[in-house]
C-alpha cells in the first residue's frame, strides 16, 4: 500500500505538470492574441528557407505595414504560387520596375517571381518559436507526430483527472478511516460489559 506522502507527492507531481501545461498554453495564447488585438497579422512558418533565422513551426507576428521598404530587410508577403498562403523572405534588392528581388537566407537562389509592393503583407515584429508546432506538422504531413501528441496529452490529462479524483485511502475494506487530525479516543469504561 502507498503511504500518505507518497500519494501527496504523486499527485503534487501531476498537479505542477498540468499547471505547466496550461500556463504555457496560456502564455502562447496571450503571446499571439493580444498582437491580433492591436492590429498584427500571425503566420506560422511551415518551411525552412529562413532557416536558422526562423524555423518551421514558428509564429512571425507582424504589425500594420509602414510601406518602407529597405534592401536586407525581413518581409512576409501573399505567395504568388501557393494563393492564401503567405511567405517570410529577406529582401535582395529592388528592380528598375520598384519591385523587389526576395530569397529565403537558406535557400541558394532567389525567389522566381519578383515582389510587387502591393503584395507585402509587412515586417515581422516578433518572433515565437516552435508556437506552431502543431500547425507546421499538420501542413507538412507530419500526421503521425501531430495524432501521437493529441494522445499522449489526452492519456496524461485523463490520468492526471483520475488521479486527483481518486480517494487514497489505505485502510482495509471494513474499518473506519482516522483522520491525522483527530486523535482516536479510548473506549471508555462505561462502554464496557462486566460479566
Amino acid at each position: 500500500p502507498s503511504t500518505k506522502s507518497e500519494t501527496r507527492t504523486g499527485s503534487l507531481v501531476v498537479l505542477g505538470l498540468v499547471t505547466f501545461i496550461l500556463s504555457t498554453v496560456g502564455w502562447f495564447a496571450a503571446w499571439v492574441l493580444v498582437p491580433m488585438l492591436l492590429g498584427w497579422q500571425s503566420s506560422v512558418v511551415i518551411s525552412g528557407s529562413m532557416m536558422p533565422l526562423i524555423h518551421p513551426g514558428d509564429v512571425v507576428l507582424i504589425p500594420p505595414y509602414d510601406h518602407q521598404l529597405r534592401a536586407g530587410e525581413v518581409v512576409t508577403f501573399s505567395s504568388t504560387e501557393l494563393p492564401g498562403q503567405t511567405v517570410t523572405h529577406r529582401l535582395v534588392r529592388q528592380n528598375a520596375d520598384h519591385s523587389w528581388v526576395t530569397q529565403g537566407d537558406a535557400n541558394a537562389t532567389p525567389d522566381i517571381a519578383s515582389l510587387q509592393d502591393s503584395g507585402v503583407v509587412g515586417k515581422p515584429g516578433l518572433l515565437i518559436p516552435y508556437a506552431g508546432t502543431l500547425t507546421f506538422w499538420r501542413y507538412s504531413d507530419q500526421h503521425t507526430k501531430l495524432a501521437g501528441t493529441a494522445i499522449g496529452l489526452t492519456l496524461f490529462l485523463a490520468f492526471a483527472v483520475s488521479r486527483v479524483g481518486r480517494r487514497h485511502d489505505s485502510t482495509p475494506p471494513g474499518q473506519e478511516a482516522v483522520s491525522d487530525d483527530v486523535a482516536a479516543e479510548p473506549p471508555s469504561l462505561a462502554d464496557s460489559n462486566p460479566k
